[in-house]
């Protein structure tokens, strides 16, 4: 059951319309060659219009930076199985679409926290944070541990990149082959959690506490990776919080 994204700050019918051309115009020509004049040209308003709705670019760029992982957090969560479950291979592949499909968003997201002022502090950065903690609950509820979720995380991010940048090509598969392994290396250590979990409720975590997902301490990972026990190589300890910012 998916739990309620971050609150936005309220905006008027205007400003969603602006952020949804600013987005269109984003992936046609994108962010460096987008000005506020093409903007307002746009969406049919004077330049000096866009001011009533947001600051400057740099606030522009933020709205668009949350709106986006938004839109990918809500394609993340709607991947939940019947029985309230999320799978690696579901998750990786929406992330993997939601970047091959709108690639100059995926850029403007990726370098956000670093190019982008407004997110470097105050209630802009708060939101980045809280959103990116809620889209990443689903996969961090089922990770075996925060370190397998990050390399997950981190994994994930690097192919995109590549893949956005045209540097991975998949006219051949090749794109979709490595995506593959990835899943490949570390959805036996998923599956072992989920298992576990099935044969130890006490594991489960809270609705309320889902963006605190289990902490699952496991042995050293071996050099490849092979069949693994629900039990064999996984030590579990008391439930640790941990909130887990992805972006």
């Amino acid at each position: 059951m998916m739990i309620e994204p971050p609150t936005l700050p309220k905006r008027s019918r205007r400003a969603e319309e602006i952020i949804a051309v600013a987005r269109e115009l984003t992936e046609e020509i994108g962010w460096e060659s987008l000005t506020m004049r093409i903007l307002a040209d746009r969406v049919g308003i004077k330049a000096p219009s866009l001011y009533k709705h947001t600051a400057n670019k740099d606030e522009l760029r933020a709205l668009l930076t949350i709106d986006s992982l938004l839109n990918v957090g809500y394609a993340m969560w709607a991947t939940e199985h019947e029985d309230g479950s999320y799978r690696l291979r579901d998750l990786v592949m929406t992330f993997r679409q939601a970047a091959v499909s709108h690639p100059e968003l995926y850029r403007l997201v990726m370098t956000g926290s670093i190019s982008c002022e407004a997110l470097q502090k105050g209630q802009w950065r708060q939101l980045l944070v809280e959103t990116s903690q809620w889209l990443n609950v689903p996969l961090s509820s089922i990770a075996p541990n925060r370190m397998i979720a990050y390399a997950v995380w981190s994994s994930a991010y690097g192919l995109a990149t590549l893949e956005t940048n045209r540097s991975l090509d998949d006219s051949d598969g090749e794109a979709t082959k490595v995506w593959n392994t990835l899943i490949d290396v570390y959805e036996p250590h998923f599956e072992a959690a989920r298992k576990a979990r099935e044969n130890d409720t006490s594991l489960h975590a809270e609705i309320d506490t889902l963006h605190y997902p289990l902490e699952i301490i496991p042995h050293p990972m071996e050099d490849t990776v092979g069949e693994i026990s629900p039990l064999d190589g996984l030590d579990f300890d008391t439930p640790v919080p941990f909130p887990m910012p992805v972006f």
